[in-house]
């Protein structure tokens, strides 16, 4: 995909709101990468609005008017990379209507913008090749933290990547989508779609399955407790986890470790044992 121009101007900026005030408004079409790095602020973008927190960040594509505020009780600090017109297509227009919402800004993201902030204070209107660069990199960055500009093709996105990882080393403990998508870098909602868009289920569906396929794991390869089992896999009660069990595999946990056992050779049963000399 492409979304600029050979010859597109970019321009990084930051200011800093003791008292509150406002950014705008602004014409379109327009596309402005935003990020509150101290304070909150909400941004107008064609009748719709976003809220932003510390450390979150905004895509605006704007096809009309967009303003920026910034509450009197805060200080409030902004940084921004924009550009005016670019390559208005309809599936770069379909792109970008789905990149609406605050997100947290990504180690990447931040780098980016922190160097083209740099350039700009040391460098005022010289150095405009590799600011360019730097500010097309914070717009793809920003599409790729989405889930909207995937690294490679077949690839999992690093989002869902970090998601699933996260859930396959804390599935024992009490775990909730918030949390998931923190650590992914995500807000929840992004994440969902992106995790059901590459996995086909939600987190927290698949949260469930990896803590029902190690349970079944320590049903067949152990004789521990029912209890003992529920508690190692995350589960709230033996309770919860007999049902658990009974819905997805359709049998108690005792009739499955039966089953299961029954099929298995007499080695793995425990019922005979293996010597080396």
């Amino acid at each position: 995909m492409k979304l600029f121009t050979e010859d597109q101007l970019f321009r990084f900026g930051e200011t800093t709101y003791e008292r509150g005030g406002s950014y705008g408004p602004l014409r379109g079409p327009y596309l402005w990468l935003a990020m509150i790095d101290a304070g909150r602020s909400r941004l107008d973008i064609d009748g719709r609005r976003v809220e932003l927190s510390a450390g979150q960040a905004c895509l605006v594509y704007c096809r009309e008017t967009v303003l920026q505020r910034f509450p009197g009780d805060l200080h409030c600090h902004a940084s921004w990379c924009e550009t005016g017109e670019f390559l208005d297509t309809p599936d770069n227009q379909r792109l970008l209507q789905r990149s609406f919402g605050a997100f947290e800004a990504s180690a990447r993201l931040k780098s980016l913008l922190g160097m083209g902030l740099q350039l700009e204070k040391e460098q005022p209107g010289q150095a405009e090749a590799l600011r360019d660069v730097l500010a097309k990199g914070v717009f793809y960055e920003c599409l790729r933290q989405l889930g909207l500009l995937p690294e490679r093709a077949g690839a999992l996105h690093r989002s869902v990547a970090r998601a699933k990882s996260y859930i396959e080393r804390h599935y024992a403990a009490p775990c909730n989508l918030d949390e998931i998508a923190a650590y992914a870098c995500l807000s929840a909602q992004h994440l969902s779609r992106l995790f059901n868009d590459q996995l086909g289920m939600p987190p927290m569906q698949y949260l469930w399955q990896v803590r029902l396929n190690s349970a079944e794991e320590l049903l067949i390869q152990s004789t521990r407790s029912m209890a003992d089992i529920a508690y190692q896999c995350g589960f709230k009660s033996p309770c919860h986890f007999s049902r658990m069990v009974r819905e997805h595999f359709g049998h108690s946990p005792r009739e499955l470790r039966r089953r299961r056992w029954a099929r298995m050779p007499a080695l793995y049963r425990g019922e005979a044992r293996d010597l080396h000399f």
